[in-house]
């Protein structure tokens, strides 16, 4: 999805409004990948100020509202979920560090949710990537064994996550470059290009 905009502004002005330094540094440093209670902890331990821990979330998560009905599905993925679906030859399932509410908002949106067998949002598990929890959480939701399950991450820690779980995994170049991914099993431009052969393939 492109949230990443978004996350950046609601960061941003969480921590000008609490005297706090932030730029996109800090936020693939400390952010990025991980669970907002998390990267929020570790962020202001550096900082010397693990006391804000709270107010942090309450101010970042209050500007969710505000831009909520602007982050989407990317088009590609939208494509591949209902090619998933038509064909019937796979269950979908969401892990993610996003909030319960961003994911359900985003779904009801695409009117998608019906097609979705399993979700795992930020409230499910508190390691985050490249821990495996999120992705073990959501394998046993759709009571799969993890060595089942095919992974399509956009990250170099999704991807070790992913490994990490036993899973193979597919990596998408809409926020690092090919060069960041090469740990993937698998590495694509979109999802579209992304059929049930290529994973059928790929699972072999």
């Amino acid at each position: 999805a492109n949230s990443l905009p978004f996350d950046l502004y609601a960061l941003g002005t969480t921590c000008e409004r609490l005297g706090l330094p932030f730029d996109e540094d800090i936020y693939h440093r400390f952010f990025a990948n991980k669970t907002l209670r998390v990267a929020v902890s570790n962020y202001l331990t550096y900082y010397h100020r693990p006391e804000l821990v709270d107010e942090f979330i309450a101010l970042k998560t209050s500007h969710e509202p505000q831009y909520a009905n602007q982050i989407e599905f990317h088009q590609s993925t939208l494509f591949f979920m209902d090619r998933m679906a038509r064909e019937k030859a796979f269950k979908l399932a969401i892990a993610t560090g996003s909030s319960r509410t961003q994911i359900d908002d985003m779904l009801r949106k695409a009117h998608r949710g019906h097609i979705i067998d399993a979700i795992v949002t930020s409230e499910d598990y508190e390691r985050s990537k490249p821990s495996p929890d999120a992705f073990l959480l959501a394998a046993q939701k759709l009571e799969i064994m993890p060595n089942e399950a095919i992974v399509i991450e956009d990250s170099p820690a999704g991807i070790e996550a992913a490994h990490a779980a036993g899973m193979k995994c597919i990596a998408l170049t809409t926020t690092y470059d090919a060069q960041y991914l090469g740990d993937a099993d698998l590495v694509v431009d979109t999802l579209a290009s992304v059929d049930t052969d290529t994973i059928t393939q790929l699972a072999s």
